[in-house]
């Protein structure tokens, strides 16, 4: 079963995915809120959590169109804070890439920065493990939507939630997801500089560059790092790089 989507391992993307998932709510409810106060109808911001699925992307959509921003400002903004997931799809293609085309077109538009990690962790340990991934990307793609319809219908008083300091769940869910990935010391050395690049470039070059800008330097460092100690290994030459087993 390692070339199929099944079987999905239910209890286990539940266990997994549902302290995401919990995290999801306040912001889909929060999106769902702006969208309707940017002027969108249920429909517009559905068919946005629905087809767009990206919560940067999303929230700083709403709030350019609340403030009447033209919309191909709009969409280029979108489109800059979602380059990083052609890096994370690259990065699972050693995993996915005798997987049908279908199966492919399935997965990678339900990818997120979370259920990218959760596969990533998953798939380290258990190679064929495209059913987790499935199910990780379905359950959290509903809780997203199904949080969107909640916060239109909440109307004004769901934007009081970043009053709650709700605004700190994603950061610190990002290092609690970093802290169960890193494993190694070029994946440590990664993640310092993507984190330390979108800290720094944020001040200068606001979130929608600087979020891809972080990812493209981590990638960057990761690889000569892995290039450096490979060629350490023993007797000097380069460590082998087992492929997964498929």
């Amino acid at each position: 079963m390692a070339g199929s989507l099944r079987p999905v391992p239910l209890r286990s993307v539940f266990i997994d995915a549902t302290p995401i998932a919990l995290s999801y709510v306040p912001f889909g409810v929060l999106f769902g809120a702006l969208g309707q106060r940017a002027g969108l109808s249920l429909f517009e911001a559905s068919a946005m959590s629905l087809l767009v699925y990206s919560g940067a992307a999303q929230l700083v959509a709403a709030q350019m169109l609340a403030v009447g921003a033209a919309p191909y400002t709009v969409v280029a903004a979108s489109a800059i804070l979602t380059i990083r997931h052609v890096l994370m799809g690259a990065s699972l293609s050693p995993y996915t890439r005798r997987l049908p085309a279908w199966a492919k077109l399935l997965l990678s538009p339900l990818m997120t920065d979370e259920s990218f990690a959760l596969a990533w962790g998953r798939y380290r340990r258990e190679p064929g493990a495209h059913g987790f991934f499935l199910g990780a990307n379905l359950y959290l793609y509903a809780t997203w939507n199904l949080s969107t319809v909640v916060g239109y219908f909440a109307g004004q008083a769901a934007p009081a939630l970043l009053g709650l300091g709700l605004d700190l769940v994603f950061p610190l869910l990002f290092v609690a997801i970093l802290a169960g990935m890193t494993r190694s010391g070029s994946e440590l050395l990664a993640a310092a500089s993507g984190i330390a690049a979108a800290a720094i470039g944020r001040r200068w070059l606001g979130a929608e560059w600087a979020i891809p800008a972080g990812g493209v330097l981590a990638a960057a460092v990761g690889l000569a790092a892995e290039k450096a100690l490979g060629s350490q290994g023993a007797g000097g030459h380069p460590k082998a790089v087992d492929a997964p087993d498929e």
